[in-house]
């Protein structure tokens, strides 16, 4: 057996089951090749199992696994807690979209994980230790993405860029960011204006770009208040500047400052 046959032997004697103890009784024997090859709970892997069945769409709704297996949604959602270690140990993404004042919630199967299941391996995200300078910026650029689809909460974000920095702590860009300051937010725009800098030679950085990292707006608006009066650290510490057409300041375009970059992004330093 491997995970695939038993991922797609758990689906099937899913369907119109409910999930009901009858159904984890006849799957038992594939639930727990499962179990233990992945390291989850039998209802982790049978939920994963649903999940997986429909890796090839990107938006993958609670209420269509509910449908899968003709039980409420309310059944489904009992699953939740099981949905978020899933989602906690990057088997599934979870995308929360903003509309007005509502909240749309899907989720997709990320393509490492599917390929991990095609080669009978336990996914696990893979290590960024010890990396070079552009390595280090290839992953911020990945979790910036996230970010900006709504697959990373901004505190997750900040967990996973924190031991990103963690784990590379011999870049001379790393030491100099941690220097600078130690407070979250400070931290995680010092780094999305870099990230803009190098991975998209962005020298003409509008709020427009920056919009996505916050949660909390009324948290991103003081900031946008404070760069534009020239009042917030990063123009305090001269790591951005206001861009300058035809001799006037426009206070709504920034750039990483040629100082910053000697100091912290000189090729890779």
């Amino acid at each position: 057996m491997d995970l695939l046959t038993a991922i797609e032997q758990i689906v099937e004697k899913a369907k119109g089951s409910k999930l009901s103890p009858e159904f984890y009784r006849k799957a038992s024997r594939y639930i727990k090749y499962v179990s233990d090859k992945l390291d989850l709970t039998k209802e982790q892997s049978v939920i994963l199992a649903l999940f997986m069945n429909r890796s090839d769409d990107n938006r993958i709704r609670i209420s269509e696994l509910s449908g899968d297996v003709a039980c409420s949604t309310i059944h489904i959602l009992r699953y939740m807690n099981d949905i978020d270690v899933l989602e906690k140990r990057e088997f599934i993404r979870c995308c929360r979209d903003f509309n007005g004042y509502r909240k749309s919630v899907s989720y997709r199967v990320p393509y490492d994980v599917i390929e991990a299941m095609k080669r009978d391996e336990k996914y696990a995200p893979r290590k960024c230790t010890g990396l070079s300078c552009q390595e280090l910026f290839g992953e911020l650029e990945e979790l910036f993405d996230l970010r900006k689809e709504n697959e990373l909460t901004y505190e997750a974000m900040t967990q996973k860029v924190n031991s990103l920095f963690e784990d590379n702590k011999q870049l001379q860009f790393v030491q100099t960011v941690n220097f600078l300051t130690n407070e979250n937010d400070e931290k995680m725009l010092l780094i999305l204006f870099c990230h803009l800098c190098v991975n998209n030679g962005d020298d003409n950085i509008g709020f427009h770009d920056l919009d996505f990292l916050f949660d909390d707006k009324r948290e991103w608006n003081r900031h946008k208040r404070w760069i534009s009066n020239g009042e917030h650290f990063l123009i305090c510490e001269n790591i951005i500047e206001y861009n300058n057409d035809n001799g006037m300041v426009d206070r709504e375009s920034f750039r990483v400052t040629q100082e910053f970059k000697d100091k912290a992004l000189n090729r890779w330093s």
